[in-house]
């Protein structure tokens, strides 16, 4: 057991904590809200209820509303199959039970939705994450470090920063975003919070953005 993971996570919240419009409870309301409306039939109502937060969480940058739901009608089909054979069997799952090769089918798609010439991973990651939160960790290339990875490597890096961690270590870091959550919204995060995502997130924030001693 160590300092250095709870330090990372501590200062990772710290950064956090300074953006304009980044929310103290960690999205715990967000994701409350979105597993209620997240059902796998990909509708019309689904993608106007999503493509706001893809632009708020920026990763629709360089495609136009309009393209985004020209293509996410195009693939909805393939979309829906992915859930039914890929998302369904591992919901009751998170990031440390599953395989990239398992559930990249996905964030695959999701890059078919919005192609970039240098394969960015930040809208997949994001659309991908928005359907199930627990399996898909977020790329945000403005806080993380990323710019080095793809998706999959950056999935890898998530799982394999998990796995090196203590598992006293991973008590106490689940014991500190409960404490976040909590005392921000007053009770217990939604038990469907993707806690080691969130976790492993906050932990390579800190890494890139350490508070001044």
């Amino acid at each position: 057991m160590t300092d250095e993971p709870l330090r990372e996570f501590d200062d990772g919240a710290a950064f956090w904590a300074t953006r304009r419009g980044w929310p103290a409870d960690l999205h715990d309301a967000f994701y409350r809200d979105r597993w209620a409306i997240n059902d796998g039939t990909f509708t019309d109502e689904w993608w106007t209820a999503t493509l706001p937060w893809l632009h708020r969480w920026k990763a629709t940058r360089g495609a136009t509303s309009a393209h985004l739901t020209h293509q996410f009608r195009r693939h909805r089909n393939e979309l829906r199959d992915i859930w039914g054979t890929e998302v369904v069997p591992r919901l009751a799952e998170d990031i440390t039970t599953v395989r990239w090769d398992d559930v990249k089918a996905l964030p695959d798609m999701a890059a078919r939705i919005k192609p970039t010439r240098n394969g960015s991973g930040v809208f997949p990651s994001k659309f991908a994450h928005f359907v199930s939160p627990r399996l898909f960790p977020v790329l945000d290339k403005t806080a993380l470090p990323g710019r080095q990875h793809n998706y999959g490597s950056y999935f890898r890096l998530v799982q394999q920063t998990w796995a090196d961690t203590s598992p006293q270590d991973q008590r106490r870091l689940r014991q500190r975003l409960a404490e976040i959550i909590t005392a921000t919204t007053g009770q217990e995060p939604f038990k469907r919070f993707p806690t080691v995502n969130k976790i492993v997130e906050l932990r390579l924030i800190g890494r890139q953005h350490p508070t001044p001693l």
